[in-house]
């Protein structure tokens, strides 16, 4: 097997030991798919992280041919440690994980009770949710700059009620790796 493409999910606590689970997995250039490792880690620290790759890079090189691009999950220690292990590689974000990760934030955000529209009446806080998390899949779905800028436009005029939910998707997002989300 040769892997063109490698995909890297991390997953937080949600085992018995409450360990972070780093699943890889690799795509070859005919669309199989074969788990490469998987390793618990034992903390989110990026030493542990980068170990975990450089061991995923070893068993790679026996194979001999690194992978092309890396998709990952929207972890930036994740993210900087595949820089480090794999420089060549292009790494790009998983689209479904940064929307799950922007859905996590906009529940809370909004909360449950009833909201007041822009027109006075009153709506229920789902579809004030289902309406930012549309604009989100607009941003996600642009096929051009422009559809882009206009999204992303759309989309702050509808959270601006909710600075918070605002700047953490312009900080953790927007403002920093916009141009690596892919659909994976």
């Amino acid at each position: 097997m040769f892997p063109t493409m490698l995909i890297l999910d991390l997953t937080y606590k949600t085992n018995k030991y409450r360990l972070p689970l780093l699943d890889m997995v690799g795509v070859t250039s005919t669309e199989k798919t074969y788990s490469i490792r998987f390793a618990f880690l034992q903390s989110e620290k990026y030493e542990i992280a980068t170990w975990a790759l450089e061991v995923c890079q070893t068993l790679l090189k026996n194979q001999g041919e690194m992978p092309k691009v890396i998709v990952i999950d929207c972890d930036i220690m994740l993210m900087n440690s595949t820089t480090k292990v794999f420089p060549t590689s292009s790494a790009l974000l998983c689209r479904c994980h940064m929307t799950k990760n922007v859905r996590s934030q906009v529940k809370p955000a909004i909360g449950t009770k009833q909201i007041e529209s822009e027109d006075g009446k009153m709506v229920k806080a789902s579809v004030v949710v289902e309406k930012i998390m549309d604009s989100w899949n607009h941003i996600v779905n642009s096929s051009t700059k422009e559809l882009y800028a206009d999204s992303v436009m759309h989309f702050r005029k509808l959270c601006e009620k909710y600075l918070y939910l605002l700047k953490y998707v312009e900080s953790t997002i927007l403002d920093q790796v916009k141009e690596k989300i892919i659909c994976a």
